[in-house]
This record gives structure tokens, C-alpha cells and sequence, in this order.
């Protein structure tokens, strides 16, 4: 008992991360207190009081050797995703584990979906490989990726007992410190594997008001005159978190007046004491502010199944088609969509799960609270009617019972089917009954072409999985804007006879086959193009100067092919760029550079070739994202002036190349570079140019870099 009070604490920390059961009650006013050995796992997180990311942290990356199960649990809303996701994203986690993977359980659980989903969050398997291989081939591939590395796998949402017992003995134990990390709302449901149950207790009423005034004022500081009612609001959530983002959400959108949010408060009380049955009434309260014109787009998203991404890009295609995106002028439907769904995520109805190269939303998750409440007030909703094929996606084994000559009945039942405008499916057979008793379809996606479907006369999309040969009464479809056939590595081509005069319509066109002039003309057919996708097997590129609307452009040729550089042309409209196998020699690089309007560019395998890339005067002027992947460059020399506006720059297996240009230290807006699969050189030359960045104030930036080889 010699030892002094931080000598004492650092020894308890010691034991603690040697024997997660010792726990160490932290009560002021009890002085240190006694030493306590837990009866259980599950006494620990209710005795400590520590930040739960540090106490997760030693177990994770502590003791002991064995494979460990560790389990956040609590009430929902209350941050269990949040926290291991800021777990899972922590620096010294990721560079701990050999191997990472994060899927997640939900309440409806399917194994192979389960199993798919943790092979590709671990790099492992692609969507397209994993569709043609046996249950038994994924366990088995899962089992040999983790056997013998560590390994952390996230499992989120679990609902029972019955994932983790089909898949435990895939996660060997090779007493090299693995863990396995689950949250759930249940407490004692993997009691036979003695997980460590971490409990995170609800926020303070200081936390919850730091909370809130984080998220409604952002980096500013609450005016002192609504401090105390803001005290009050936060209080009243509970000390839940989605509770108080989601109030946040509402006062953001309010005026910053006393009045205002005095009669927020009152409200807000009023309506905890009506809904006292819900998980958090204040979901409900957000709804109830939301404007009328977010509403019924709020409400479509319970069409989607929980925990699912979705994919933002076909989400605006079903507002719009359900006529929810009123027309604004000087501004596209998908602009007016954006703006619509930057709403929902500022009121935090909606979260951010990926985004694209520019920057913006490439998909979204809904809790699975918020989502509940959505499919409930769609429910009671009377003047909200799902009058659209994509709700049967959800009902898809219920359909199937019926006879195939029964289908027109069966949807006569569900829906209004003359009404239908939006039909998703994988099945043909279906569709070409479902075309003719759904005349006024304005979304369609299924998996091959149908010759039915020229009978659509007010189509709007038409997305087919399998690439296939596009009619020429496919492009005369009047109001067809977009279309999206296959991948660039099965793509449509155009009927040989598709000698088409009439313009069309189309924005999108994804992805083509354009082999020679013939198609080239075809194509000239669709001068409104915004988006394209192509790919050329022959010698032949196209002259694309006549897309004067042109804004993203993807193109990918032969792996022999032989580039005449004297023939590309690119249309100055272009504002990202994506090129494979092209084989341009760099000393053509001005091609591209000169175009005024380009913010992203991507080059991989071989779109350039050559050792030598030299950098000009007034290039790249707005270039925000450089991407290069796979080149056979050697030698960069370029300067800060020559990439003014430059945000972020990716390389990845660029062998031969052992440098960054040293400029790039002085490009004041760098925000991040990340080296995937490169020489040690060129990570060198990345920590000199981060070196440079901080010391000139920079401290945002940040550099990763992976897979680094002498």
C-alpha cells in the first residue's frame, strides 16, 4: 500500500487488460474503493465507467491470445453501430488485425447473404463470383482467409443465437488474438460462449446538450438566450443519441429564435407523454416537421428491406418516376432529387454510407428504428398508397405461389395494376405478363431483354442485368432517358440494322459496344447524352465531339488495342473521366489536361503508356481527384500550379513508379493521398509531402497507405 494514487490505477489498468473479469467501481464518494474479481463477463461493463471506446479498445487489443467474443449491447437508438463502427475505422485497430470485415445480421437473417457479405467487406470475393458458388464453397473459402492471420469480424444487428451458431466454427481459434465483435439490443443471448459484454451506459445531461448543440450549430457555439431551453430539449431524449440528432435534425431547420424553440419543447414533451409505447417518440416528432414535400419521399424508403444500402442513383429514379420531385427551373429532376435527399440526411433521417469520387452520395442506410417508423406511418398513412411494382420486390415468394395465368389476378388484388409505374424483377417469365396488364410502367429493371417492352410508351428507365443487342425501337422509345444494359465487361451492342434517324431522348446510355463508324453513327442519334459507358474491341475510337452535354464518360478498349492519338477526341463539357486500356502515349496527356471542365480523372491498365509523364502549364486547372491504377509509369515530374485545385490523389500497383512529385507538398487544397500495392519509395515520398502539408498549417490532410514492397 506504498504506492502512490496513479501508481495504484496504472497497475489496476495492467491486471485489467490481463483478466478482463477484474473490475475496479469508480464511486468519488466512496474514495478508490476495493478491488472486485466479477462473477461474470457480463459484471464488467456495468461496474466500469470508462469511455466505452477505450474500454473496447483493451480487449481488442489486449489479452487474451484466444479467440475473444465481444458483444455491445443496450436499448436501441442508443449508439451500439456507431461506436464499433468508430472502433472498427480507429487507426490502431485497423493496423492491429491482419484481416477486417464488418456485415451486417439484421433481423431477418440469411446465411449465404451473411456469409457473401463478410468475404466482401474482407476483400475476398466480388458480387459476380459469389453469385455461381455453393453455400459450402463460401464457408470453406471463409475459413482458409482466416485461418492462421488475425482477424476481426463485425457483426451488427444480431437478433439471435442462431447466426453465430451456423458460422462459429468457420472463425478458427489460433490464439493469435482474433476477435469477433457483435452488437445487439439482447443482453444475455450468447451467455454459452461467455462473450465480454460491453454496455454503454446513456448519455449525461451535459453529453446529451453537447450532442445537441454539436449537431445544430456545427462548429459555432449556441447563442447564450437559447442555452437553457436547449438543455432542456436535450433532456428530454433520454440521453439517447438517435433521439437527439434526430431533434437536432429539427431544430436545424427551425429559426434560431427563444420562442421557436420554446414551443419545440413543449411540443416535444407533449408527444412523449402521448406516444409513450414507442421505442423513442421523438422519431415520429421529426416526421411531423418534416415539409410536405419530403414526406412521401420519406415514406418510399420503407420500401426497401432493413439494413440494406441503397443505391442512391436508382432511389432519385423512383422518386421521380412516382412524380415526388416537383420540376424547378434551370435544374434537372435529379438535381431538385439531390437537394431532397441532402434534406432527409441533414434531419439525419437518412445516413451516408458511401460516396463517389466527387464527392457525392453513392448509397444510404436507414436505422432500423427510423425504418420501422416509416413502414408504420406508410401503414396508417390512407392518402399514401404504394401503387408501384417495387414494393413487390419485398413480397417476391408470396407472388410466386400464385399460377403464372394467375398473375394478372394476384395483382389485381395487391395493387391497382393500370396504376403500376415501377416494376423490379429477375424473373421473365413474370414480366412479359407483367407489361401487359401494366401499361403505364415508368421504371423497369429485370434481368434480359423482353420485345415487349416496346409497348411502353412512357418508360423512363430501363436498367437489364445481362448485356444483350439493343433494337432500334428501344432508342426511338419517346420518353426513354435512361438506360443501363450489362457491365463494360458484358456489354449491349447495337442491332446490326439499327439504322436509326429519329433523335432521342436519352441522358444515360451504359454500357455499349462501339466497334466501328456504323456504330459511331447510331450513337450520334443521342446527342442529349450526360452519362456514357462504353467499349471498343476493335481499333476504332469514336469522335465524341458532338456530346456537347457529355459529363461523365467511361471508356474501355481491347487489351490490343493500338491508340492513333491523331483521332480522340474528347468534348469539353467533361467533368469526369474514366479510361482504360486506351494505351495513349503520355506525351498526349494535353488531350485531356486542356479540358476546362474535368474534375475527376481516372486512368487504369494501361490507359497510358510509356516510363515518362511531364506535367504542362495551365493543365488540369480544375481537377479535384486523380486516380491512376496499374500504369507502367517510371518517372513524374510536375508542380503545384499545374494541379491548383487537386483534393485527393490514388495510386495503386503503379510498380515501376518510386515518386510522388515533392511539389504536391505545396498544393494548398491536398486533402488526402492513398498508395495501395507500391514501391517503399514512393511511401517516402508521401510521408516528405505530409511533412510539408502540416507545416504549412494543413493538419486535415491525411495519407494512407497499404501493401508497401521493397
Amino acid at each position: 500500500m506504498d504506492l502512490t494514487l496513479t501508481d495504484l490505477v496504472e497497475r489496476t489498468e495492467q491486471l485489467k487488460i490481463k483478466d478482463p473479469f477484474i473490475a475496479v467501481p469508480k464511486q468519488p464518494d466512496c474514495g478508490i474503493g476495493s478491488l472486485q474479481v466479477a462473477k461474470s463477463p457480463c459484471e464488467v461493463s456495468s461496474h466500469e465507467k470508462r469511455d466505452p471506446v477505450t474500454q473496447i479498445k483493451i480487449h481488442l487489443l489486449g489479452e487474451p491470445k484466444n479467440r475473444q467474443i465481444i458483444s455491445i449491447v443496450g436499448t436501441p437508438g442508443l449508439g451500439k453501430t456507431t461506436l464499433a463502427k468508430k472502433l472498427y475505422d480507429n487507426s490502431e485497430v485497423r493496423s492491429h488485425f491482419d484481416v477486417l470485415s464488418w456485415c451486417v445480421v439484421s433481423q431477418t437473417y440469411k446465411k449465404r447473404k451473411l456469409l457473401i457479405g463478410i468475404l466482401g467487406s474482407a476483400g475476398v470475393l466480388n458480387g459476380d463470383a459469389s453469385s455461381e458458388m455453393e453455400d459450402e464453397e463460401l464457408k470453406d473459402r471463409l475459413y482458409k482467409n482466416l485461418k492462421g492471420r488475425r482477424y476481426l469480424v463485425v457483426m451488427d444487428d444480431l437478433w439471435d443465437e442462431e447466426a453465430w451458431d451456423d458460422l462459429k466454427m468457420l472463425f478458427p481459434d489460433d490464439r493469435n488474438g482474433s476477435r469477433v465483435l457483435f452488437t445487439s439490443r439482447l443482453k444475455n443471448m450468447l451467455s454459452e460462449t461467455r462473450p465480454v459484454i460491453i454496455e454503454p451506459p446513456r448519455l449525461s445531461s451535459t453529453e446529451s446538450w453537447n450532442l445537441l448543440e454539436q449537431n445544430v450549430f456545427k462548429k459555432e457555439r449556441c447563442p447564450e438566450e437559447l442555452q437553457d431551453i436547449g438543455e432542456q430539449i436535450a433532456a428530454n431524449c433520454g440521453g439517447l443519441p438517435l433521439s437527439i440528432v434526430m431533434i437536432a435534425g429539427v431544430l436545424s431547420n427551425m429559426e434560431k429564435k427563444k420562442s421557436v424553440w420554446q414551443q419545440v419543447a413543449k411540443c416535444l414533451v407533449s408527444y412523449i407523454s402521448q406516444k409513450a409505447d414507442d421505442y423513442i417518440p421523438s422519431l415520429s416528432f421529426s416526421y411531423m416537421h418534416l415539409p410536405n414535400y419530403l414526406k412521401p419521399c420519406f415514406l418510399y424508403l420503407s420500401a426497401f428491406e432493413e439494413d440494406a444500402e441503397i443505391p442512391i442513383r436508382k432511389l432519385f429514379s423512383l422518386w421521380i418516376v412516382e412524380g415526388f420531385i416537383e420540376k424547378k427551373e434551370d435544374k434537372t429532376l435529379e438535381d431538385v432529387a439531390e437537394e431532397y435527399l441532402t434534406e432527409l440526411v441533414n434531419r439525419s433521417l437518412l445516413q451516408v454510407s458511401k460516396r463517389r469520387s466527387n464527392n457525392r452520395v453513392k448509397t444510404c442506410t436507414i436505422h432500423d428504428l427510423v425504418l420501422d417508423m416509416c413502414t408504420k406511418i406508410a401503414a396508417e398513412d390512407e392518402k399514401f398508397l404504394f401503387q408501384h411494382q417495387f414494393m413487390i420486390f419485398k413480397h417476391r415468394n408470396r407472388l410466386r405461389l400464385f399460377p403464372s395465368h394467375h398473375f394478372s389476378e394476384a395483382l389485381s388484388i395487391l395493387y391497382n395494376s393500370e396504376k403500376v409505374r415501377i416494376l423490379d424483377s429477375s424473373y421473365g417469365g413474370l414480366v412479359r405478363l407483367a407489361i401487359k396488364v401494366m401499361p403505364d410502367l415508368r421504371y423497369l429493371e429485370i434481368q434480359s431483354l423482353e420485345s415487349s417492352i416496346g409497348e411502353l410508351r412512357n418508360l423512363e428507365y430501363l436498367r437489364i442485368e445481362k448485356g444483350c443487342t439493343i433494337p432500334a425501337y428501344l432508342l426511338n422509345m419517346p420518353k426513354l432517358r435512361h438506360v443501363r444494359v450489362g457491365s463494360l465487361y458484358d456489354p449491349a451492342s447495337f442491332r446490326e440494322k439499327c439504322d436509326s434517324s429519329q433523335i432521342n431522348s436519352l441522358q444515360t446510355l451504359n454500357c455499349i459496344i462501339i466497334n466501328d463508324s456504323k456504330d459511331e453513327k447510331t450513337l450520334r442519334c443521342s446527342p442529349n447524352l450526360r452519362r456514357l459507358k462504353c467499349r471498343s474491341l476493335n481499333k476504332f475510337f469514336p469522335d465524341l465531339n458532338f456530346l456537347s452535354q457529355l459529363e461523365s464518360l467511361t471508356m474501355m478498349c481491347g487489351s490490343r488495342f493500338v491508340c492513333d492519338s491523331s483521332k480522340v477526341h474528347f468534348p469539353k463539357s467533361i467533368k469526369k473521366l474514366s479510361l482504360s486500356k486506351i494505351g495513349l502515349p503520355w506525351e498526349k496527356m494535353s488531350l485531356i489536361g486542356t479540358l476546362d471542365n474535368l474534375e475527376i480523372l481516372k486512368l487504369k491498365y494501361n490507359a497510358f503508356k510509356g516510363k515518362v509523364w511531364i506535367t504542362n502549364n495551365d493543365e488540369f486547372q480544375k481537377l479535384k481527384l486523380l486516380k491512376l491504377i496499374l500504369l507502367n509509369l517510371e518517372e513524374w515530374y510536375s508542380s503545384d500550379d499545374h494541379f491548383p485545385l487537386l483534393e485527393r490523389l490514388v495510386l495503386g500497383s503503379c510498380d515501376n513508379l518510386k515518386m510522388i512529385p515533392s511539389e504536391f507538398g505545396k498544393i494548398s487544397t491536398l486533402q488526402k493521398i492513398e498508395v495501395y500495392h507500391c514501391h517503399k519509395k514512393i511511401a517516402s515520398s508521401v510521408q516528405e509531402i505530409q511533412d510539408e502539408q502540416r507545416d504549412t498549417g494543413n493538419d486535415e490532410f491525411e495519407a494512407t497507405i497499404f501493401g508497401v514492397w521493397d
